[in-house]
């Protein structure tokens, strides 16, 4: 299945999911089944993203002290060549 229509800015979910269940199929699989198994490869790819939102985040506060400290530490350079300038 390609999610990658889920990040277009036009993405029609309706016409998506119309287009999902028209799609060709095994004779023997009636729709209902064909939907759950939609609705559970939904299901996977929300974790997937939930967990690389979980570790972009994680990773975000990790270097929050580290970006604090540079900003600081650029802070007082300008003020020790503001000085040295007077």
């Amino acid at each position: 299945m390609d999610f990658s229509k889920f990040s277009d800015p036009e993405f029609d979910v309706k016409e998506w999911v119309n287009a999902a269940l028209r799609a060709p199929r095994d004779s023997k699989t009636s729709l209902d089944v064909h939907a759950s198994t939609l609705v559970l490869k939904l299901q996977l790819f929300i974790q997937e993203v939930n967990k690389s939102l979980e570790e972009i985040s994680q990773q975000a506060v990790q270097n929050v002290p580290r970006i604090v400290r540079d900003v600081e530490t650029v802070r007082h350079e300008a003020t020790l060549l503001k000085d040295q300038m007077q």
